[in-house]
């Protein structure tokens, strides 16, 4: 049986970094690492980025996409070595950023499977702000990454706003849940062949759950942290066809039967009766008087080419409408054409998001009217004003965050924003428009 205890002395677990973030994250784990199971590597195209990390030099490949010489057929013998070393489970950590960042990815986990490792991808979505060549670039690395790595477990760059937590953290929580399921002993054990089980082969978009709870109210709080998760919103949790979960009692404290009962109706009723549910009920006495659920949740693949598919179709009528922000004249009849091709798109919400609004000027002047209700005790009327509040300083944050400077629509999987901020020909138009028609 393989072993991911911290008593074990082989290394089977490789944590991969690729790209600026991941380098980040590989170095800050490298630094704090205790567990000796795992090992570190870091790839770039980049020699530069390799003089930064603080990894030994032997746990750092450089490797050219673009041209090829004696060095470089050097470092990619290095990398195949490393890979063939005998690991059982691999990370590879990355963003699409960069000419680069889509191919090398996806290169590294075909290696990596040839080798018959369990291949993780944990990726960093970027934001829709490229050129459109180089978004399509994008696309089509994630969908090679996909096709190569066992399993992909994504979250969406555009939604750090959203959250106090650091998208560097977000590259952590896929690995540390694996691994505590793993290393964790109790009543009921998930072992590496569970994981290997769920995942190995299948090319699914996966979803990692976490939350911790504490006292009488201790199942509503970590149900509510778990629905949180950043890695849900790139899954259609419609059809999520297996959920692995893990329950985890402090030395001072054990689950009870109707509160596991709970959590498992919380994740049949989210994600429908007909997913799989596999358990298992671990101590780990990190957590004195709490308790933590952990859950990997799985989609299924013919959704994923569902989804693709009418992802490429919003994403051409993004364009399509971006192309008529600056048009001499809008054509009207166009317009409406597009809008019934949005409506034929299921469950698609059109979100408009005025930027000549959310300012710090207004926020400013929303902020003075949630203080007015408060002290005249109208506390109905100051929700409404905290809640449009919260609203205005996101997107005030946001627009500040990636210094927008034009009017665009955006795709999401099953939304479309339109960012509005009044500097082009036509924004105001398709603002009134979609606004009277979303």
């Amino acid at each position: 049986m393989i072993e991911f205890t911290r008593q074990s002395k082989d290394k089977n677990v490789l944590v991969i970094g690729v790209g600026h973030k991941a380098s980040r994250v590989v170095d800050a784990m490298f630094i704090e690492n205790e567990n000796p199971v795992i090992d570190f590597l870091l790839v770039a195209s980049d020699p530069q980025l390799l003089n930064y990390s603080i990894l030994p030099a032997s746990n750092k490949v450089c490797i050219n996409l673009v041209n090829s010489n004696s060095q470089d057929r050097d470092e990619n013998e290095t990398l195949d070595r490393i890979l063939a070393s005998g690991y059982h489970m691999a990370f590879i950590l990355s963003d699409l950023d960069g000419e680069t960042g889509a191919a090398l990815p996806a290169m590294i986990a075909k290696r990596c499977r040839h080798s018959k490792t369990l291949v993780i991808s944990v990726l960093a979505y970027p934001f829709y702000l490229d050129g459109r060549l180089l978004q399509l670039k994008k696309q089509s690395g994630l969908a090679e990454l996909q096709n190569q790595a066992d399993a992909v477990f994504m979250f969406s760059e555009n939604r750090i706003l959203q959250s106090s937590v650091s998208p560097e953290s977000r590259f952590l929580e896929p690995i540390e849940v694996v691994m505590n399921m793993i290393a964790l002993d109790g009543y009921i054990n998930i072992n590496f062949k569970d994981i290997e089980t769920l995942l190995k082969s299948t090319n699914k978009l996966a979803a990692v759950l976490s939350g911790i709870g504490q006292g009488e109210k201790r199942i509503e709080a970590l149900v509510t942290a778990m629905d949180e998760s950043p890695f849900l919103s790139e899954l259609n949790t419609d059809f999520i066809d297996t959920i692995l979960i893990c329950f985890e009692s402090g030395a001072e404290t054990e689950f009870l039967m109707d509160e596991i009962a709970s959590v498992m109706d919380y994740l049949q009723i989210k994600f429908g009766s007909d997913a799989k549910i596999i358990w298992g009920n671990c101590s780990n006495s990190n957590l004195a008087d709490r308790v933590r659920v952990t859950a990997i949740v799985t989609q299924s693949n013919s959704t994923k080419r569902h989804q693709d598919s009418t992802m490429k179709e919003l994403t051409n009528l993004a364009d399509q409408l971006n192309e008529m922000l600056n048009v001499a004249e809008l054509d009207m009849a166009k317009l409406w054409d597009i809008a019934r091709e949005l409506d034929q798109i299921p469950d698609l919400r059109i979100k408009l998001v005025d930027f000549e609004k959310y300012n710090e000027e207004n926020l400013a002047k929303l902020t003075a009217e949630k203080l007015a209700m408060v002290k005249e005790q109208n506390f109905e009327a100051c929700a409404n004003a905290r809640e449009q509040e919260k609203e205005c300083f996101k997107y005030a944050n946001f627009q500040k965050y990636f210094k927008l400077k034009h009017s665009f629509f955006y795709p999401e999987e099953r939304k479309l924003f339109f960012f509005h901020l009044g500097t082009e020909k036509n924004d105001g138009v398709m603002m009134q428009y979609f606004d009277s028609v979303k």
